[in-house]
């Protein structure tokens, strides 16, 4: 089945909620969504707690920045990983 949606997530230093929101995602257990993680060089947990979770999940990527860039870059950084023609942001205010 062809990707349908794009879901972008973006994450610096949310390890306290990164879990709950790949947990949701994993659990739609749907081929259509293409989800991309983008994580900002986060200092705490975070890219080892994704890396736990979305180990063996084909439709999850995982984009580490080499350096903390800020909201701005890693958002356009996000769109430019968009292949179909939907896409969201996955937004959570404590995510």
């Amino acid at each position: 089945m062809d990707k349908q949606l794009t879901i972008l997530i973006t994450c610096y230093n949310k390890e306290r909620y990164v879990s709950y929101v790949l947990r949701q995602l994993i659990d739609q257990n749907c081929d259509a969504l293409d989800i991309h993680i983008i994580n900002d060089k986060s200092t705490d947990a975070s890219l080892e707690i994704i890396q736990e979770i979305v180990n063996g999940v084909d439709n999850i990527t995982i984009h580490t920045l080499d350096n903390h860039c800020g909201i701005g870059y890693v958002r356009k950084f996000a769109l430019s990983l968009v292949k179909t023609k939907y896409f969201i942001f996955r937004h959570r205010r404590n995510v």
